[in-house]
C-alpha cells in the first residue's frame, strides 16, 4: 500500500510559523526533461513548483509584496539539486522542517540521496493541507486512489464518509508539483485521471517512477 502515516509530513500551519514567512517571494526557472519548471520561494522555504503548462496557484501570490527573480537563492539551489536527483530516478527526501544542514557546497545530489531534507511550505485551506499531507506519504513508485484518500481522511476526522470529488479538488490545487506527489493519485482500477498541465505530463512522471497505470 501507499499511505504510511509514519512518513506523513506535518505542515505546521500555526500562527507562529505564518508570522515567520516573509511575504517577499522569489522565483527562478529550472530546465528539465518535462520543460521549464517555475520555482517560487521565500528566503528559506519552497512555496511553489509549477511545470511548464501548469496553472500557477494565484492564492500563492495573494499577500506577496513583489515576486523577484533570484536564481542564486539558497533554497533554489537545494530544490534544483532535489529535482536533479529525482529526474535521475532516485527518491530524494522532503520535509516541512527548516533544514539545519550547512554543508551544502559540494555534492548536493549525494546529500539528498542520504539524509538532507528539503524545506517546503505549501499554503492552502486546512482541508487541502490534510490531503497534501497524505500525498507526501505516498512512497516513490506507488500510487493511491482518490477514494482511498477519502477513506483515510474520513477515518482521521471521525466521520462516516468523505467525498472523493472533494479530495480531487484539493489534489488539483497542490502548489508544489512532483515534490508533493499528486501525480501518484489515480482513479479506481489504476486509471489515469486529470492533472494540472494535462494527463500526458502526469503519465511521464508515472513512467519515470516505473508505475503502471491504465489510460
Amino acid at each position: 500500500m501507499l499511505y504510511n502515516k509514519d512518513k506523513a509530513i506535518k505542515t505546521h500551519l500555526t500562527q507562529e510559523l505564518s508570522k515567520k514567512i516573509d511575504n517577499q517571494l522569489y522565483k527562478t526557472l529550472f530546465p528539465s526533461m518535462l520543460g521549464n519548471i517555475t520555482l517560487i520561494a521565500s528566503a528559506n522555504m519552497l512555496h511553489g513548483l509549477f511545470i511548464d503548462g501548469q496553472d500557477i496557484n494565484k492564492s500563492l501570490l495573494t499577500n506577496t509584496i513583489e515576486l523577484r527573480e533570484d536564481e542564486n537563492l539558497t533554497i533554489f539551489n537545494w530544490t534544483k539539486a532535489w529535482l536533479e536527483c529525482y529526474f535521475r530516478g532516485h527518491n530524494p527526501i522532503v520535509s516541512s522542517q527548516i533544514m539545519k544542514h550547512e554543508a551544502m557546497t559540494k555534492s548536493l545530489t549525494h546529500l539528498f540521496s542520504q539524509s538532507v531534507r528539503l524545506p517546503i511550505y505549501p499554503q492552502g485551506t486546512r482541508f487541502q493541507m490534510e490531503v497534501w499531507e497524505i500525498l507526501c506519504a505516498i512512497p516513490y513508485g506507488e500510487v493511491i486512489s482518490y477514494g482511498e484518500i477519502a477513506r483515510i481522511l474520513a477515518q482521521r476526522l471521525g466521520i462516516k464518509k468523505m467525498s472523493a470529488q472533494a479530495v480531487g479538488g484539493a489534489v488539483g490545487k497542490n502548489p508544489i508539483s512532483i515534490i508533493i506527489p499528486c501525480h501518484r493519485v489515480l482513479g479506481s482500477g489504476s486509471r489515469l485521471t486529470g492533472y494540472n498541465g494535462g494527463v500526458e505530463l502526469k503519465s511521464k512522471l508515472l513512467e519515470l517512477e516505473g508505475i503502471e497505470f491504465k489510460k
